[in-house]
């Protein structure tokens, strides 16, 4: 049986960061991070949903006004899908719970709420991915593109007429090289436990590797702070964006070295 709980709910905010479950492993303090931003951020209107399979977690949004919304985006009166997902374990003793109609109840929660505060609700996602923020999911519910960056779409659904229509900012900052120096900028947020768990294997993989390589961190805490470098969470090794997958701290040597040549 699903149940569909809030943020609000002690026990939901301790599974908020489930999509990280199956590598749970060395993920405690990034998953502690993120609870402390969520209660933070819940002051300034974030809430979630997550949809529990007798009592295993299954799926979850969370939402946010667009003007505090911790992403490059811009817009007013709006409720704002920050992330989610509907999973798609990759264990075999797991269910698989993608393509039961959770993602839509956990959709038509937060568009219930949204209805009663704001005139529409944004949305991001993917075309090439299908389990995290896939944009053909939220098309089929209604939304309607109304921006793109070259990787994400920005999609709409309107409740009220006179919407000034959101936007993504366009990168606008450049990160200037330090002569003599293999430079890593990291653009830091603390949403996201599997960015947080990356960063750290930043940090040890260029300590390891001596004075010749440095680390940048530019803190994005607020929504001005996205905007105005005009980016999300990002790793930049001399200014191109590196890999922000699963990867082992000998993988992210590797990367370094190979910059360095």
């Amino acid at each position: 049986m699903i149940e569909i709980k809030d943020y609000h709910d002690d026990h939901t905010l301790d599974k908020a960061s489930f999509c990280i479950l199956d590598y749970q492993k060395g993920f405690d303090a990034p998953s502690k991070i993120r609870k402390a931003w969520i209660k933070k951020m819940m002051k300034k209107g974030l809430n979630g949903f997550v949809a529990f399979d007798d009592g295993v977690p299954a799926g979850y949004f969370e939402y946010c006004p667009i003007e505090v919304a911790p992403d490059r985006v811009k817009g007013r009166d709006l409720t704002f899908i920050v992330c989610g997902l509907v999973h798609l374990w990759d264990r075999p003793e797991r269910k698989r719970y993608t393509g039961k109609g959770i993602g839509r109840l956990l959709i038509e929660r937060i568009e219930k709420e949204a209805r009663k505060r704001t005139k529409g609700i944004v949305a991001w996602g993917y075309d090439w991915d299908n389990w995290f923020m896939p944009a053909p999911f939220f098309r089929h519910l209604g939304y309607k593109d109304i921006d793109s960056d070259g990787n994400r779409v920005l999609l709409l659904k309107s409740f009220k007429r006179g919407i000034t229509k959101p936007k993504f900012i366009k990168k606008n900052r450049q990160f200037k090289p330090i002569k003599g120096k293999i430079v890593v900028d990291i653009l830091a947020s603390e949403q996201c436990p599997f960015f947080i768990g990356l960063v750290s294997k930043w940090h040890q993989a260029v300590k390891d590797l001596g004075r010749r390589y440095q680390i940048r961190v530019h803190p994005l805490k607020t929504n001005r702070d996205f905007c105005k470098i005009g980016s999300g969470m990002a790793i930049l090794v001399q200014g191109k964006p590196a890999p922000l997958g699963p990867m082992s701290i000998e993988r992210i040597r590797e990367i370094l070295i190979k910059e360095g040549k």
